[in-house]
């Protein structure tokens, strides 16, 4: 994949974006970077077009806790949103319900220690999108160095 698109990386990203939404059974699949600024969208997987949409309306961003990849990248961690209704610093609802999902996983993508983006499934169900492994997704965490 690498080789065929030395200088665009989209296809890439949303390669990694479709790997994440089949390992989580998702419905959504987002890569974001993150520039030291700013977290614009870098790819996505096959999303319905909702999905694709409600991606579009919510980046680029600042990094922060009001959205599931600003917030893996703002913290510097794994961020497990059950439900973005009950998540009081959520503040997208409106794009997530309208792109179809309600559970959010985003892992934070590191280049010696510092965040450089996140890989972000989401779910159209309220619930951990991996339970049990959870733990194991925080281990797999990609760190380039």
């Amino acid at each position: 994949m690498i080789s065929q698109s030395p200088t665009d990386v989209s296809p890439v990203f949303n390669t990694i974006a479709q790997s994440a939404m089949q390992l989580c059974a998702a419905n959504v699949g987002l890569l974001t970077t993150f520039d030291g600024e700013l977290v614009p969208r870098g790819g996505d997987g096959q999303c319905d077009a909702g999905g694709s949409a409600s991606v579009r309306k919510a980046f680029p961003r600042k990094p922060s806790n009001d959205n599931a990849s600003a917030r893996a990248v703002y913290l510097n961690r794994v961020v497990v949103i059950p439900d973005i209704m009950e998540d009081a610093d959520y503040t997208v609802h409106t794009n997530a319900l309208a792109g179809g999902f309600r559970s959010i996983l985003s892992v934070p993508l590191t280049r010696d220690g510092t965040p450089i983006g996140a890989v972000t499934v989401s779910r159209p169900e309220h619930g951990p999108v991996l339970r049990a492994r959870d733990r194991s997704a925080q281990d797999a965490s990609p760190t380039r160095r």
